[in-house]
């Protein structure tokens, strides 16, 4: 009698599914927190200059209005040149980035 062994072997794997957000994790990184920070103090110093050459822009405009006032004395006209040297003196301090 020949007996036959028959072994059933199954095997369950188990399947796990994830999602992963590299968004996130590279958010976590130190040196892109370092870049994000770094372009974000960029660009405040990028609106701060905007901002100092619109209101330089504007001073100079209203000096060089009244200096072509023909109604103001020598005087005057010399004292609007004098704040317009200022500015272009103040001007040039402004960092540009």
């Amino acid at each position: 009698m020949l007996a036959g062994l028959f072994v059933t072997v199954t095997a369950t794997a188990q399947t796990k599914i994830g999602y992963l957000r590299i968004d996130e994790m590279v958010g976590l990184l130190p040196e892109i927190q370092k870049l994000a920070w770094i372009q974000s103090v960029k660009n405040m110093l990028e609106r701060f200059c905007n901002a100092t050459l619109e209101l330089c822009s504007v001073r100079v405009s209203k000096k060089l209005q009244e200096y072509s006032d023909s109604t103001k004395s020598k005087v005057i006209k010399d004292q609007i040149l004098k704040d317009l040297q200022g500015l272009k003196e103040k001007n040039w301090m402004v960092p540009i980035i």
